[in-house]
């Protein structure tokens, strides 16, 4: 959860951060929102992971395995979202876990799954081989969250928003509670100038999950940019206590 000021200052920015492990900045925005990495916000609102921060991205790139994040007494998928028995209950919040990679058979075609996984293990060293992985998985399931999600963060990234902006909404017409897709839908939307569209965006995803903290942070921006000065200050306050 994003956090405010504070005697652990940041000094990367996610994109830095990012360089620094060898992974995407988009994995590494997820970590940020499943609330495995606790940034602080820079003077014009940025988020900045710390030297700590930094340190456990790098103990997560080295364990390998497959990212699990615990919700209180349930754990789950850190890359889809899919909710895993828990044969190992831990005590605290958002303790982070490994479970082995499904192996694929050799002769086995691969299912839209296996090319997600294979694309996220390209990202690092082969951003073409990764895109190609994801569409690689909408041409074995359309429909695939996932790979949708991936591909409009890198399509974002890239500057090419209306493309990345249906890759979101593909997403989100395949599971309309997904908060990752939501909340990148927005984000472009801001991005394409599409202000009052990416407020409606900000608030579906609060419907779903008031706790968002990063949500609140830019709707109250957006709030104060349309001159909206109750429903920012409102929202100011949501995240300063989330924040906490």
């Amino acid at each position: 959860m994003p956090q405010e000021g504070g005697q652990a200052a940041g000094d990367f920015g996610i994109p830095e951060a990012a360089a620094l492990v060898g992974w995407s900045a988009s994995r590494v925005r997820r970590l940020v929102r499943d609330g495995v990495l606790t940034p602080t916000r820079g003077p014009r609102g940025s988020l900045r992971l710390s030297f700590r921060d930094i340190a456990l991205l790098r103990q997560l790139r080295d364990l390998g395995g497959e990212l699990l994040v615990r919700e209180g007494p349930r754990l789950r998928r850190a890359r889809s979202g899919q909710y895993v028995f828990d044969f190992a209950p831990a005590r605290e919040r958002n303790v982070v876990a490994f479970a082995p990679r499904a192996a694929v058979a050799p002769d086995a075609a691969p299912c839209a799954d296996a090319w997600v996984q294979r694309g996220c293990e390209l990202e690092p060293s082969d951003p073409d081989g990764a895109r190609d992985a994801y569409r690689a998985a909408l041409g074995a399931d359309p429909q695939h969250v996932d790979a949708h999600v991936n591909l409009g963060c890198f399509e974002h990234e890239e500057g090419h928003l209306a493309e990345a902006e249906a890759h979101y909404r593909a997403a989100l017409a395949a599971q309309p509670d997904h908060t990752t897709a939501r909340f990148d839908l927005a984000v472009v939307l801001e991005d394409l100038q599409r202000d009052r569209e990416a407020r409606a965006e900000y608030e579906a995803l609060l419907a779903v999950d008031p706790t968002c903290a990063e949500a609140h942070h830019n709707l109250a921006r957006l709030c104060e940019r349309l001159g909206d000065r109750p429903d920012a200050l409102r929202h100011w306050v949501a995240f300063r206590q989330l924040a906490r």
